[in-house]
């Protein structure tokens, strides 16, 4: 299920305990070397203002195509929730998939993104929640359309959300 950007903000999730950030990352892409590279995607949000950054991973193409992120956390969990910070062209994700420490992979959500822009350009943030996994989850795939929309397609940093007990 995508949670309702209504539910989703900064301060909330980067205070959540059950959260981690995602430790190393790979692209299908990436715009220049070490400036918009995947890595970027990495660690807690570091962007503050809504726009191009060269502190986020940002794919090579700008409208056309479509583009991957893989982003590993530095420890499986039983998860619930992934959730992507999104600074500049948001509404581009089609795909997140969890990956289990062996590879094995489950499709947690295929769909159109449902974002709408708003008249203010705004940071936003995508998440899906699922049912506590039974699987350990080691990694996450974002698959993104690059014509969803005009623009850059960049993000800043991805959560991954435990289990709690």
């Amino acid at each position: 299920m995508i949670v309702p950007c209504g539910d989703l903000n900064d301060v909330k999730i980067i205070a959540d305990p059950a959260g981690q950030w995602a430790a190393s990352a790979t692209a299908g892409t990436k715009y220049g070397k070490t400036q918009y590279a995947p890595a970027q995607a990495t660690g807690a949000p570091n962007i503050n203002v809504q726009g191009n950054s060269p502190d986020a991973w940002c794919p090579e193409n700008k409208n056309s195509g479509t583009d991957w992120l893989e982003v590993t956390f530095a420890k499986p969990v039983h998860a619930t929730e992934v959730r992507v910070r999104q600074n500049d062209a948001a509404g581009a994700i089609t795909k997140i998939e969890a990956i289990e420490p062996d590879g094995t992979t489950h499709v947690w959500w295929e769909g159109v993104d449902p974002f709408l822009a708003a008249t203010v350009r705004e940071i936003v943030w995508f998440a899906v929640r699922v049912p506590k996994t039974s699987y350990l989850v080691a990694r996450v795939k974002l698959t993104l359309n690059l014509a969803s929309g005009p623009g850059w397609k960049e993000i800043d940093a991805v959560q991954l959300v435990a289990a709690g007990g």
